[in-house]
Order: C-alpha cells, then structure tokens, then sequence
C-alpha cells in the first residue's frame, strides 16, 4: 500500500544525509555515499524519476513512479506518484492509493490523494524530501557502509555499497548503487523478511527504486 505518508517515507526513506561523527565505514564506501548526497543537497535545484518495485512474497508486487521536483536549500518540493505497469496478485488493490501529490512550501506539507479522502495539512518536516536514499539514515546511528563491489546498471558501472545497521535483522540487506562516472545514485535496494503473524509463514519484502531520470540545477517547469 502506498498511502502519501509512505510516498513520504519512500522519498524520505531516500535521504542519505551522512555524519562522520555517528557513522563508522571503509574510507572508500562513506566517502562516494558522502560525495553523492552532498551533489543533490548542494544543487539549485533538483528533478527525478524514480519507479519503485514492492513485492511482497506471493501476495504480489506492484511498481510505482514518483516524480520529484525540487529546492533542496529552500526545503521546497513537489512530488507525484502514481502506479505504472499491472500490479500481480493482492497487491493490485493498492493500485488506486499510489496515486498521490504532496506539495512542500518549507512551512507546510500538502497532500492530495483521492482515495485517503482528498487534501490534508502536515508540518514541514526539515530535510525531506528532496534528497534520494531509501533509509532515513539522517536519524540512524551507528551505520557502517561497506564497499562490496561493481555492478552494471542499464549497462553503466555503478559501486554497490552495502549498509550494514548495528543491529542487522538475519536475512535483511540494503545495498546502494552509485555510478561510477557521475557519482551519483542509480539504484538501492532493500530486501527483508518480515512475519505473516501467527501461524503464518514469513514473508520476503523486497523494495527496489531506481533512479530513470536525473536532472540538477535546471529551471523547474510551471505545473
């Protein structure tokens, strides 16, 4: 289910804002995730697409594309989602709650979404979104990222870094994907597995955004 406070947990969930001071890794890995946050937090302005798969064990899967436009220093941003492709399974009534809009003035959140009864007021909530990072390892201490290797991603090198948190749940990984070239996220990853309840069997969570469109310190267009 993508309700607007999970679109914001996607998108918030995709801050790497780092720390040496609470973070420990390899020089090499916390240098190219620290290199690649400061691209987006340091842009004039910031615009992606980035579609994320959910798949939840046999119940389904379902992708979702969420435009984002944004003014990073500002806390300005507005973000769009809505479900691409056919969902599979249980997963296919969660279609109609992916559509969403949330609009972040730097005071106030807005969000509209038909299906959680039309548009609703929060409080801004500093450093999000606008950054891309699947965890919100703003507010997580004790991180180790570890350099695992390379990858192809569409075809172009990217390094696969591993975040380890300090207290691991067994068969949990979130791995992220950093273009060799340019030096910033194409791709993270996060793969879990989390109890069916009683007398249920586990099931495998699997949650990939990847980034298809890129683009800093352009004009936004008028929408």
């Amino acid at each position: 289910m993508l309700t607007p406070s999970a679109g914001r947990w996607i998108l918030c969930t995709c801050a790497v804002a780092l720390s040496a001071s609470w973070a420990s890794a390899s020089p090499d890995a916390l240098s190219i995730v620290q290199k690649a946050n400061a691209q987006i937090k340091n842009a004039k302005t910031y615009q992606a697409t980035i579609v994320s798969t959910n798949k939840l064990g046999k119940m389904g899967s379902i992708s979702v594309s969420i435009h984002v436009a944004a003014i990073p220093a500002e806390g300005k941003s507005a973000i769009r989602s809505a479900p691409v492709g056919k969902p599979t399974g249980a997963m296919g009534m969660q279609a109609a709650m992916a559509s969403a809009v949330m609009v972040d003035d730097g005071k106030e959140a807005y969000v509209y979404s038909p299906m959680m009864g039309g548009y609703r007021k929060s409080p801004h909530r500093p450093g999000s979104p606008g950054n891309l990072a699947l965890l919100n390892l703003e507010r997580s201490k004790g991180l180790t990222f570890k350099l695992v290797g390379t990858r192809a991603v569409e075809g172009r090198p990217a390094y696969v870094i591993e975040v380890i948190p300090p207290q691991k749940q067994p068969g949990s990984t979130t791995l992220i994907y950093v273009d060799k070239a340019t030096g910033r996220y194409r791709r993270i990853e996060s793969h879990r597995t989390a109890s069916a309840g009683p007398g249920g069997a586990p099931q495998t969570v699997d949650t990939i955004l990847t980034v298809t469109h890129e683009v800093l310190n352009a004009p936004i267009p008028e929408t």
